[in-house]
C-alpha cells in the first residue's frame, strides 16, 4: 500500500509544482506586458484584460483545454478542430469547474496571488470538488456544504447557487441549527 500512496503523493506534488510554475510564468508575462506602462495606461490594460477574462470566449477556451487534456490523458490525439457539440457539452457539464478555473486565473493574474501559497495551491484541488456543483445523483441534486465563499461564487456564476450551502445554512435547512 505504501508504494501506491507514495506514488499518489508524488503525483499531487508534481501537479502543484506545475501549477505554481504556470502561475509564476503568467505573472511574469503580465509584468513584462505592463512593465513600461504608466499607472493609468496599466490600469486600462488590466481593465481590458479583466473584460476579456470574464468573457464567454475565455470559458470556451478553458473547455477546449479540458477536452484536449482528457484526450492526452487517455493517450489519444483530440480531433482538430474540436467539434462544437463536444465543446458545448463540456461547457454545460463542467460549468462549475470551468468557472473555478476562471477564478484561479483571476486570483493569479489580477489579484497578485502567490502561486506558492498553500491556499492558492489548494484552490486547484477545490476546482476538482467544484466540478460536482450542478450535478444530480438518483434524480436528487448534489449539494456542497462549505463555508468557503469561492464555491458559492462559482455556483452563483453558473446558476446553481441553491446547490452550495454554508454549514449553518444546511443545519437550518435540516432544522437543527440555531
Amino acid at each position: 500500500m505504501e508504494p501506491h500512496l507514495r506514488a499518489i503523493a508524488e503525483h499531487i506534488a508534481g501537479i502543484e509544482r506545475g501549477f505554481a510554475d504556470t502561475g509564476r510564468r503568467l505573472q511574469a508575462t503580465i509584468g513584462t506586458i505592463v512593465g513600461d506602462e504608466g499607472r493609468e495606461e496599466r490600469k486600462g490594460t488590466m481593465k481590458q484584460a479583466r473584460r476579456t477574462h470574464a468573457s464567454p470566449a475565455t470559458r470556451r477556451t478553458f473547455a477546449e483545454i479540458f477536452i484536449r487534456q482528457a484526450y492526452e490523458g487517455a493517450g489519444t490525439a483530440p480531433p482538430d478542430p474540436l467539434p462544437d457539440a463536444l465543446v458545448a457539452r463540456v461547457l454545460r457539464g463542467a460549468a462549475a469547474a470551468i468557472e473555478f478555473e476562471a477564478l484561479i486565473w483571476d486570483k493569479l493574474a489580477f489579484d497578485g496571488a502567490n502561486p506558492e501559497a498553500p491556499d492558492i495551491r489548494n484552490v486547484r484541488w477545490d476546482q476538482r470538488i467544484a466540478f460536482n456543483i450542478g450535478w444530480s445523483m438518483r434524480d436528487q441534486p448534489l449539494w456542497l456544504v462549505t463555508d468557503d465563499g469561492a464555491f458559492a461564487k462559482v455556483a452563483k456564476a453558473v446558476g446553481h447557487e441553491d446547490r452550495v450551502r454554508t454549514l449553518a445554512g444546511y443545519e437550518r435547512w435540516l432544522g437543527i441549527g440555531a
